[in-house]
């Protein structure tokens, strides 16, 4: 069997779903063959270690018109039995098998200040229009959680035997742990993840602050 998996956003935080996903493919799975589609400027980024995965580029921009033409055309030359969409954006008119991931509904759900309003408010129209038809075009979808799945199902109304939650795992340690002896607070919050605005993480630690003043 051939998959195809959209590793497109792999050099990104929600990439890390992706690099994951390969990561542990590749140790359990060895008799279908797999050609991850990445950017260019990524093409290096992930190796396969495993000699049935192939990376091949896919240099196509979200929710573009060259999404929906010239990756279509590139799926449809590779002719694989399934694809494995681990983002919504997607070409539309391919016709094969595909399973898509739903992470959440953030770009539908919140304005991102960081971005051009006008370039953000016009991926926003047409998401809302992909997201929809990708809830009638998919053979399945995978939620990363309950309320992923909640939101999902009500904004496009697919049925519970057409959409499944499949949990993130945490990380399996491999070794011990090195604690640090000295640090400059006793307490304290550490987050990790990227700081856009939509996020809302700077309001949050003033929220914080007034806890503490009070």
């Amino acid at each position: 069997m051939h998959i195809a998996i959209d590793a497109r956003v792999i050099n990104s935080g929600t990439g890390t779903y992706v690099a994951k996903l390969l990561e542990y493919l590749q140790e359990i799975d060895h008799n279908n063959t797999y050609s991850v589609l990445v950017r260019e400027k990524d093409k290096d980024y992930w190796k396969p270690v495993a000699p049935n995965f192939t990376v091949r580029v896919a240099e196509f921009d979200n929710y573009s018109f060259a999404e929906q033409l010239g990756y279509k055309k590139l799926l449809d030359e590779l002719n694989p039995d399934l694809v494995h969409f681990c983002m919504p954006q997607q070409p539309l008119f391919y016709k094969g098998a595909r399973v898509t991931t739903m992470h959440d509904m953030t770009l539908l759900n919140t304005y991102n200040t960081d971005k051009n309003w006008l370039v953000f408010h016009a991926k926003q129209f047409v998401g809302r229009f992909v997201w929809k038809r990708i809830a009638t075009l998919s053979d399945h979808v995978i939620a990363i959680s309950q309320n992923t799945k909640r939101e999902y199902q009500e904004f496009s109304h697919i049925p519970d035997e057409k959409i499944s939650v499949v949990y993130e795992s945490g990380e399996v340690l491999k070794g011990e742990l090195q604690p640090y002896d000295t640090l400059p607070f006793s307490d304290f919050i550490m987050y990790v993840g990227q700081q856009p605005d939509f996020k809302n993480i700077r309001r949050l630690m003033d929220a914080h602050q007034l806890l503490l003043a009070k």
